[in-house]
């Protein structure tokens, strides 16, 4: 429900040790231990404990599971694949196990055989909502369906009843990459309950306001201090405006010892890997910067769907604007779809700024999402958006 990991793990720690106090060998005890260990980012951690679980109890499906999710966490994406595999081929008839293989098919790049995998899914457990949030995800992030994601993650909100925070913020999300203002703001204001919600730099930044992106940025990260979004913001508006501020400083404030720690080559690990690298560049520490560039370009030998934009961030702080442009036009198109907005802004792609490639881009991602907009309002009537300051029906 709504309590928190720590909350959690004070209460349930008591029982774990007893029951390995009753049983050392009791597999169990060790998925909920891993559990707890993933949700803290303790990954390699989790890891061990499910492979100990799976050496006391070979075909443990909650602890090969479980396994898999954790390589996934870990940007171990071939490794994950081979288990959900492994795990819908002991019991196909498991939405759960079908739609994880969809999930591990899709970090692959392999859309066609995720969107049959959700479909099983869907197929097998109607109501089953998680299906319906990993399905709009790969729809948005993949092939770059905004639209389809949408609507997707509205079949979740009927069928979940009482949506999470969690679902929430995934429509918000879809509809402020479609330009459906109106209806991010919405479910924003369902997250909150009814209440106004608070700043978004992002909608400051991209029309221009710098003084309230920046006064956006810093209510958000004084709640939040490790917000990535509110962080890039930041930067943006530091690199426009160009004015140093406080960027750099609530990066290393809100990720201390990164360089010291593995990188995981994950969408979180490689995104604030990214920032880290920037807030040392933009501080004057070019050597520090150049360290953590180098750990993301080798944690990434062969990029899968979520790593191309940072592999590509990594190469154009690096300089290599062509090879950075190059990775930019073969990702799937999702992410760099989801970010074209911000892309123009984004000082870790200044390098790309003044490319008329790159420009060219962003241009016809930017095009498709009007198209997909255009199409979205057309199967839904009733939606408003806000665009240049004109309500549009």
């Amino acid at each position: 429900g709504e309590t928190t990991v720590e909350e959690a793990w004070a209460r349930a720690e008591p029982f774990v040790r007893k029951a390995l106090e009753i049983d050392p060998g009791f597999s169990d005890a060790y998925v909920t231990l891993a559990r707890f260990k993933r949700e803290f980012g303790q990954m390699e951690e989790a890891a061990d404990h499910l492979y100990h679980a799976l050496e006391l109890e070979p075909g443990n499906l909650g602890a090969s599971g479980n396994l898999g999710l954790v390589l996934r966490f870990m940007g171990d994406y071939e490794g994950a694949l081979a288990i959900h595999e492994a795990d819908a081929q002991i019991d196909p008839l498991s939405a759960v196990f079908q739609a994880r293989l969809g999930t591990s098919n899709w970090f692959m790049d392999q859309h066609a055989e995720a969107e049959r995998r959700y479909h099983l899914a869907s197929e097998l457990a109607p109501r089953w909502e998680e299906t319906y949030d990993s399905w709009a995800a790969m729809l948005a992030l993949g092939p770059g369906r905004m639209d389809l994601a949408l609507e997707m993650i509205e079949r979740k909100i009927e069928v979940e009843g009482e949506p999470t925070p969690r679902t929430w913020r995934a429509a918000s999300s879809w509809a402020d990459a479609l330009g459906l203002q109106n209806k991010a703001l919405e479910y924003r204001m369902r997250l909150t309950g009814g209440e106004e919600p608070g700043p978004d730099p992002k909608h400051y930044l991209l029309n221009g306001d710098y003084q309230q992106a920046r006064l956006a940025a810093g209510e958000v990260l004084a709640n939040s201090p490790s917000d990535t979004s509110a962080l890039l913001a930041l930067a943006a508006v530091e690199k426009a405006t160009g004015l140093s501020g406080d960027f750099s400083e609530r990066v290393l404030a809100a990720f201390p010892g990164v360089i010291e720690d593995k990188l995981h080559a994950n969408p979180r690990g490689l995104e604030v890997a990214s920032l880290v690298a920037l807030a040392y560049r933009m501080s004057g520490q070019q050597e520090s910067a150049s360290v953590m560039l180098r750990k993301i370009v080798d944690a990434i030998p062969q990029p899968r769907s979520p790593q191309h934009v940072y592999l590509a961030a990594a190469l154009a702080m690096q300089g290599y604007s062509v090879k950075a442009l190059a990775r930019l036009r073969n990702s799937p198109p999702g992410r760099v779809r989801f970010m074209a907005r911000m892309l123009p802004l984004d000082p870790r792609f200044e390098s790309l700024w003044r490319l008329p490639e790159f420009s060219e881009l962003i241009a016809a991602h930017v095009a498709e999402i009007d198209l997909q907009r255009a199409d979205y309002m057309a199967r839904n009537h009733s939606v408003s958006i806000v665009k240049t300051g004109a309500a549009i029906k």
